[in-house]
């Protein structure tokens, strides 16, 4: 979350999330990080794990992974 001269990316809240749990750090704070991606099938781009030329079910089993 930093370009390349070393400053914080304009999207990046870390900074910000770092000065606010410094000053809360006497209450032991802790947060959760989601981070959401896709795994594409090279050269065809189709998500992995998705029916070819189709969709998946309703969410479930395709909803959370390790």
């Amino acid at each position: 979350c930093f370009k390349p001269d070393g400053t914080p990316a304009i999207a990046s809240n870390w900074e910000e999330c770092a000065k606010v749990m410094e000053k809360a750090k006497d209450k032991k704070p802790w947060f959760g990080i989601e981070q959401e991606y896709t795994l594409l099938a090279w050269p065809s781009l189709h998500p992995l794990g998705w029916p070819q030329g189709g969709f998946p079910a309703p969410q479930g089993p395709y909803y959370c992974s390790v």
